[in-house]
């Protein structure tokens, strides 16, 4: 079983609408992980997410909260000496992504499991996009 650092990015694409993002991070294929300040950036985009799909907001936080029950959450304050080697990465590349990368190095992970361009700007850790992961897998390697 992978085991993967989450960005922001697929957790805000799993609250769009029930897809393949959703039911990849539902299924316990992949040890997942991610930061609280994940949820702290998610909850901001409650409302933009609320307008583009006219989903009430009591079950865009039930399908948040249910997606976050298949994710360990990692305080950002625990990830040491990983933080300056990810900012000296990601800082001239996209710095909100730093924390991410620095969680990425501080674990034993596979990689990050993300859909933002900016990660594949770096070469530190693997970066697996949502089409990569479905392939490995009906490849029957997970």
């Amino acid at each position: 079983m992978k085991s993967l650092v989450v960005d922001t990015n697929i957790i805000i694409g799993a609250l769009l609408k029930d897809s393949l993002i959703r039911n990849l991070m539902l299924r316990d294929m992949f040890d997942l992980y991610s930061l609280f300040l994940s949820q702290q950036e998610v909850k901001k985009y409650i409302p933009l997410i609320m307008e583009r799909t006219g989903i009430p907001k009591t079950e865009i936080e039930d399908t948040l909260s249910m997606l976050y029950g298949h994710v360990t959450l990692m305080n950002e304050k625990l990830l040491g000496e990983s933080t300056s080697e990810a900012r000296s990465v990601m800082d001239t590349i996209d710095p909100g992504d730093t924390p991410f990368l620095a969680l990425a190095l501080a674990l034993p992970v596979d990689g990050i499991w993300s859909d933002d361009k900016h990660f594949q700007k770096q070469c530190h850790v693997k970066v697996w996009t949502t089409e990569a992961l479905l392939q490995e897998l009906l490849a029957g390697h997970n």
